[in-house]
């Protein structure tokens, strides 16, 4: 009797339960079909509305000027300080074979070695060529003038034995000469402590270091030279650039191209061609000639070293006595 009882109630609760849950489920149902049919009727409503022209925003134009104004030339200002400019470069094959040439053909120094060296290693010897100088320590520019004003400036350092200016193109190469005018060779020269000239005889110059018992200082020395071409005028100037005071001036008149001329001996201390500040100035049309040319050649004596001598008054030549 009592497991039937059991087994009647059981059921009754079982049933009562059931009837519960199906209820909330069906109110939860409900409830989501609310939800449904209320975002039904806003997404219609959305559907069926006419689609507007958007507003246009006026912070949205890209300004052009701004960023492609003058584009090429904000590129190439600031490609300066990536890739410097030299005035002038070395040309490795006139170089004698025991000097060392940089891989930007700026800077020279002298290796060591002799080309007794190599002799017998045919993969360093360097091919003989015409242009290429063989007996001593020298080498040009690799481009030659024959008209115009050109300058450049070498930076000598502490180097002990070198000579830098101008030589012709039919200089000798092959054989030994000694570097003056008449073997077209026109130059500074540092050599046993002393600066020259190189005229035929060479004139000393007082640059050298102080003298015992010597009452007046002597000028500091230079560790810059500045070469001066002016071809039209036929002459060769040397300056030192640091301070602005004038060393020689040779006066020729040139009937040939003429190149950079560079000779060391030196192992520790290079020769280095300087690299150039471009300046580019602008003048506005309509304005007299004569005050846009004086404030555009004084920004660029001011700020760059290319061809002053189109503009500057260079001392006549003269020297200072022999010691």
């Amino acid at each position: 009797m009592w497991p039937l009882l059991y087994t009647v109630k059981t059921t009754e609760r079982d049933s009562r339960l059931e009837g519960v849950t199906f209820l909330q489920d069906h109110r939860n149902n409900l409830k989501i079909s609310n939800v449904f049919l209320q975002k039904y009727q806003f997404t219609m409503k959305r559907i069926w509305q006419c689609k507007q022209s958007p507003e246009k925003v006026k912070s949205s134009l890209i300004n052009v000027s701004e960023h492609v104004g003058n584009l090429r030339f904000r590129v190439w200002n600031k490609m300066q300080q990536i890739t410097p400019y030299t005035p002038v470069t070395l040309n490795p094959n006139t170089a004698n074979s025991f000097l060392l040439v940089s891989d930007d053909l700026t800077t020279v120094r002298d290796s060591g070695e002799d080309e007794d060296d190599h002799a017998d290693d045919e993969d360093q010897k360097l091919p003989d060529t015409a242009e290429r100088f063989t007996c001593c320590g020298e080498m040009l520019g690799f481009e030659g003038f024959d008209s115009g004003s050109h300058n450049w400036v070498v930076e000598v350092g502490d180097s002990s034995d070198w000579i830098v200016g101008v030589a012709g193109a039919s200089v000798s190469r092959k054989s030994l000469v000694a570097a003056c005018p008449e073997n077209r060779i026109w130059g500074m020269s540092l050599r046993r402590g002393l600066y020259e000239a190189l005229e035929s005889p060479s004139v000393r110059l007082l640059v050298a270091p102080s003298v015992p018992h010597q009452t007046t200082p002597p000028p500091r020395r230079p560790r810059r030279v500045r070469v001066c071409l002016d071809w039209d005028r036929h002459r060769v100037n040397f300056s030192d650039p640091d301070n602005g005071r004038h060393l020689y001036t040779f006066m020729h008149t040139f009937s040939e191209k003429l190149f950079p001329y560079f000779s060391t001996s030196c192992v520790s201390c290079p020769l280095k061609i300087v690299p150039a500040t471009v300046t580019i100035t602008m003048s506005c049309q309509g304005q007299e000639e004569e005050e846009v040319e004086g404030e555009s050649l004084l920004e660029m004596s001011v700020k760059s070293g290319l061809r002053v001598l189109d503009y500057l008054t260079i001392p006549e030549p003269k020297h200072l006595p022999n010691l």
